[in-house]
């Protein structure tokens, strides 16, 4: 009896932990394929300039605005790149297009359930973050933070709740946060966590995402 018990837990731990990997793989995989196409785009947005000028930005920033709301791609280097080729004066598109990228995954990630939440961290095997997903669904907005902090397992989370507009802002300007989702993954999951309105989501971003903008706007930097 015992060792059928121990049989079964072995063989648990090891489905857990194929998911996992595969899981892993998958981001991993994304995180490559978005890096190669990332690198291909700078010389695509030139040959566009050179065949059509400053009409290429019709094809260069809603080819932005979709990649940037990609979880796992990296949206800044996009924009950087759509700087570097156009100049200071695309400036204020690549800030509002970054600001439509972003809107467009939050709204993405406030569309997806809950309950679709809950099925995902049963197949990861994370009990407690499934139980809490089935507890979330039906709670008011204004009641979400004191349930979330009721729940909240470490210190540190309670802290990033609380303090959710300071960390967005710095989250958007960590470098290398494409291995964390990137702009799209992080618009994705403050939609999926229905901690901000869409008012309060879009000051924060448009915050967060203004000093680049502003420093090629003013020739600062490019």
């Amino acid at each position: 009896m015992k060792e059928g018990l121990e049989t079964g837990h072995q063989r648990l731990s090891l489905i857990v932990m194929m998911r996992w990997l595969i899981f892993i793989l998958l981001l991993i995989l994304l995180s490559l394929g978005s890096d190669w196409s990332v690198e291909q785009l700078k010389p695509l947005f030139e040959e566009w300039k050179g065949s059509w000028g400053q009409w290429a930005l019709t094809l260069a920033l809603p080819a932005y605005v979709i990649l940037m709301s990609i979880p796992f791609v990296p949206g800044i280097e996009v924009g950087l790149a759509l700087l570097m080729v156009f100049g200071a004066d695309v400036a204020v598109f690549v800030y509002v297009c970054t600001l439509m990228a972003l809107s467009l995954s939050f709204f993405a990630g406030r569309a997806i359930p809950l309950s679709m939440l809950a099925r995902i961290m049963s197949f990861l095997h994370l009990q407690k973050a499934e139980l809490l997903m089935i507890q979330l669904q039906g709670v008011e907005r204004k009641h979400l933070i004191d349930v979330l902090l009721s729940h909240a397992p470490h210190r540190i989370i309670p802290f990033l709740i609380r303090h959710r507009f300071i960390a967005l802002v710095l989250l958007l300007n960590l470098p290398g946060n494409a291995l964390i989702g990137g702009g799209g993954g992080i618009g994705l999951i403050a939609g999926l966590s229905r901690l901000f309105s869409y008012r309060q989501f879009l000051f924060a971003i448009s915050i967060a995402v203004a000093p680049v903008p502003v420093l090629f706007y003013f020739g600062i930097v490019g």
